[in-house]
């Protein structure tokens, strides 16, 4: 009589190549579709590989040892089940799911049960005893403690961004996540780049204004003049585009899409799709969190009134929220109310940055509501002290005698054209 075990090996070996082929599938499609990410098809095929082999052994093993065949149909039956809900998990969505979660864990089930039947009463004693302790191990490796401190950083931008795309960025967000992690990143000429310590967390937060063109332009290659001249910027690593093609779209307040006939919304509905999607497959429990981010971007008069906005979860607006649907403060604040604070499960951090380019801006209050104001307490409890464009822990120009206000201090557009004219220290009145 034909061992039972054996139909589900063969099930399983046929579900193998078909995830074997899908990975192979998904590597060609991503070298020239930017959204077609490999790292999900792979590790749906790394935990099958990982898992499945030793519950075919595991139950051959208690059928040879004379396990009643509706026992051995039962774990067959429930071992397929399980397979292809975690492969039609990962499969729809990256980041945690039912179908994936029942299918990873419903196969360590089976598993322990298989190992428990198999082994005789002390390997079931065994393996009681590390269910009842593994939780507590895991627990304790995984809740953070009163102080801990972790390393991350929370203002990235890849070529999502335009400002970033026309200075050849060619980094997705996926890959600028990998790389906060501590894996090597080739630059756009060629130089190999490692982190010395990988982070603890990370967000992307590209410019939500200009998804629309870079959706159509970077990522579907639209032959439009426009497209092909933000293409060759890209190419040449110039200030060429930076500053005949960015700084005009900036300055005008223009929401460009670049596509004739194409709806400005859909196509930047989808970037942040992807933006969501590459923050969940990055996102490591106990190891690694990616935040799902973008930054809004109004700049009035040539001066930063930025936000870094950083959700808890992908629970997040269908929209990015950004300075053309929400040009002021005010707006931004009432959308975060409601597209996130009133929704349950989205929470949103709204952090001010580059406010040392805004002359104060980003912090005036003159004429606000209380219920403005609590808006305002409600999402903005931090802000940026330092980056890469200088320090806001000084109001440059104010009455200050602190000498260590001139270190790394850039000032904004419209306050450097007016030292120019009348030059004054900037650290005394």
């Amino acid at each position: 009589m034909m061992l039972a075990t054996l139909w589900y090996a063969g099930a399983m070996g046929l579900l193998s190549v078909i995830l074997a082929n899908y990975v192979l599938f998904v590597r060609l499609r991503a070298r020239t579709v930017a959204r077609w990410q490999p790292n999900a098809a792979e590790r749906v095929q790394a935990n099958f590989v990982e898992n499945v082999p030793l519950t075919l052994v595991l139950l051959l093993v208690v059928e040879l040892a004379g396990a009643a065949t509706e026992f051995i149909h039962g774990c067959g039956v429930a071992l397929v089940v399980l397979r292809v809900l975690h492969a039609w998990g990962l499969a729809r969505n990256e980041g945690a799911n039912y179908p994936r979660l029942i299918g990873a864990q419903g196969t360590f089930v089976l598993i322990s049960v298989l190992g428990m039947v198999s082994g005789g009463d002390g390997m079931k004693w065994f393996l009681v005893a590390l269910l009842f302790v593994s939780p507590a191990v895991f627990a304790e490796r995984c809740e953070p403690g009163p102080k801990q401190l972790f390393w991350g950083d929370l203002h990235i931008h890849t070529s999502f961004s335009m400002d970033a795309y026309v200075w050849n960025n060619q980094v997705t967000p996926a890959q600028a996540l990998e790389f906060a992690q501590g894996h090597v990143q080739i630059a756009s000429n060629g130089q190999q780049l490692k982190l010395d310590r990988a982070l603890d967390f990370a967000a992307v937060t590209d410019h939500a204004e200009y998804f629309a063109v870079i959706e159509a332009c970077q990522v579907q290659q639209a032959d439009t003049a426009y497209c092909r001249a933000l293409r060759e910027a890209a190419a040449e690593d110039s200030r060429r585009g930076f500053n005949d093609l960015f700084l005009p779209a900036l300055l005008a307040g223009d929401r460009l899409c670049q596509v004739p006939g194409a709806d400005c919304v859909v196509q930047a509905k989808s970037l942040w799709q992807r933006t969501i999607d590459a923050a969940n497959e990055a996102t490591q429990p106990c190891e690694f969190t990616a935040f799902v981010a973008n930054e809004w971007t109004a700049s009035p008069d040539n001066l930063h009134w930025h936000r870094n906005l950083i959700y808890a979860n992908d629970t997040v607006p269908e929209r990015a929220i950004n300075s053309f649907d929400e040009p002021d403060q005010l707006a931004l604040w009432q959308a975060l109310a409601e597209r996130c604070g009133d929704v349950p499960d989205c929470d949103v951090l709204a952090i001010p940055h580059n406010s040392n380019i805004g002359l104060g801006g980003a912090f005036d209050v003159s004429g606000h509501s209380a219920a403005q104001l609590g808006a305002r307490s409600r999402f903005e409890k931090l802000v940026e002290i330092h980056q890469h464009k200088g320090s806001s822990e000084c109001y440059p120009g104010s009455t200050l005698s602190d000498e260590d206000c001139e270190f790394e201090i850039m000032l904004p557009i419209p306050m450097l054209r007016a030292l120019q004219a009348n030059p004054r220290d900037l650290t005394e009145a």
